[in-house]
């Protein structure tokens, strides 16, 4: 869930949007709904097939407020955070977990690491520290370029956001049309398949912007487009390319645990259940601990 803003633009260039299912998601949800930090996304929703616009049924979706990032520092209000750090490595000296970053600096000791990182950068921070990372080298992640595009003037189009069929394009959202957002000037966000980002993994982002706003315009059927901005961004490690039931992963003994939509359906709400599902069995060892203490 990131937010980025270029040239009085403002957009979303990771989830778009999310879901809610689960009961426990739906919690977390709700308050921040009736407080406006969270909205229903009530757009236009469209596929694009061969040049061809259809109207389909809009599921309910949600955004944050007044971007994706938001929910993010909502939730760390009480949390002390570190930014712009680069964790190098994460490994257990004397019984504690020592954390140091991309200079070698220590940034600290902790009883329990979690790490939220995708698996291939997770097994790099944490190599050889715990079997568990065992499971995370069967995990392939796809990745997906990302390309924002600020127009001159508005598009027209019949909808806000679209799926589309057989194009390098697999989805555009117009980042104007959501809710808590400036209607102008109007921004538009494409994500590329996953099959061509593969292909194109390694291009240029400038050649990559021009080759996604060209496949958008012939999608939806436009002439020229005029743009103010164009700037991509690649996500390495975009989604999972199979589902996972593990949920998370704690390596009791060492005290070290592994969360994220990895470990899951890919999704945001799934990223927050795996978070839950960790914290529960990291708290859960915590309490036996201070229980077998009192009894001794």
């Amino acid at each position: 869930m990131s937010s980025r803003r270029t040239d009085g633009r403002a957009f979303d260039h990771g989830a778009s949007y999310f879901t809610v299912g689960d009961d426990r998601f739906r919690s977390l949800v709700a308050p921040l709904l009736d407080s406006g930090r969270i909205a229903e996304w009530t757009g236009r929703w469209a596929l694009l097939r061969d040049s061809t616009t259809t109207v389909v049924p809009a599921a309910q979706r949600f955004v944050a407020v007044p971007g994706m990032s938001a929910l993010a520092r909502d939730l760390l209000t009480d949390v002390q955070c570190r930014y712009s750090t680069t964790v190098r490595k994460v490994a257990r000296e004397r019984g504690l977990w020592h954390v140091t970053d991309a200079s070698g600096a220590m940034l600290g000791e902790f009883d329990v690491a979690v790490v939220s990182a995708p698996p291939q950068q997770a097994a790099q921070l944490a190599a050889g520290q715990t079997p568990l990372l065992a499971a995370a080298e069967g995990v392939s992640m796809l990745p997906c370029w990302a390309v924002a595009v600020g127009v001159s003037s508005p598009l027209g189009v019949p909808f806000d956001a679209a799926a589309v069929a057989g194009s390098p394009v697999g989805w555009v959202a117009r980042e104007t049309g959501k809710p808590g957002r400036q209607p102008w000037p109007e921004t538009w966000m494409l994500h590329a398949t996953a099959e061509w980002s593969v292909a194109h993994l390694e291009e240029d982002g400038v050649m990559v912007g021009d080759a996604l706003l060209d496949a958008f315009r012939r999608a939806a059927d436009l002439g020229s487009v005029e743009t103010k901005v164009v700037m991509a961004h690649r996500w390495r490690y975009a989604r999972p390319e199979m589902r996972s039931t593990l949920g998370a992963l704690f390596d009791e003994e060492r005290g070290i645990g592994f969360c994220g939509d990895w470990l899951a359906r890919g999704r945001v709400e799934s990223a927050a259940m795996s978070g839950w599902e960790l914290a529960d069995r990291v708290l859960a060892g915590r309490r036996e601990l201070s229980c077998a203490g009192s009894a001794a």
